[in-house]
């Protein structure tokens, strides 16, 4: 049960929805938290990889674009195997039900990554052109740097 439910201390996530008796201020920072975590991930790594060619040719260039978006990008890394980790025992859930032998968030998150896979398989089955273009490398213009 929901701390707020039972009048938990007064913090802004703690407020219930008077109809569906819900938290809604923390269900709505959860949704941008994790798009939030969702974009930190996917952009990390793609920065220092987009900018590779731009790394070596100052330090501020190798901090900026190498090393600390690859940093947030392990420590998001990490939290994600972590949660694996921890949601692979049902116990650990909300519920402690297990479907699968393994908690039902787990089973939904795993569900979803397969579904996206099928329908990256259908679309490369579709539209081949698009999965054989070549990755690319930054000019520097994207960054205000100079050529």
């Amino acid at each position: 049960m929901s701390a707020s439910m039972i009048g938990g201390p007064g913090a802004p996530g703690t407020k219930v929805h008077p109809r569906f008796q819900t938290p809604t201020n923390a269900t709505i920072w959860m949704g941008i938290l994790s798009v939030a975590f969702y974009y930190g991930l996917t952009t990390c790594y793609a920065c220092a990889i987009y900018y590779r060619h731009w790394l070596t040719r100052s330090a501020r260039n190798l901090l900026f674009m190498g090393i600390l978006p690859v940093a947030g990008g392990v420590v998001l890394t990490w939290a994600f195997v972590q949660s694996v980790v921890d949601l692979s025992n049902p116990e650990n859930s909300y519920s402690g039900v297990s479907w699968f032998g393994i908690s039902v968030p787990l089973a939904i998150t795993i569900a979803s990554l397969v579904l996206g896979l099928v329908l990256m398989v259908l679309w490369w089955m579709r539209s081949p052109a698009f999965f054989r273009t070549r990755p690319e490398a930054s000019s520097g213009e994207a960054a205000g740097l100079p050529a």
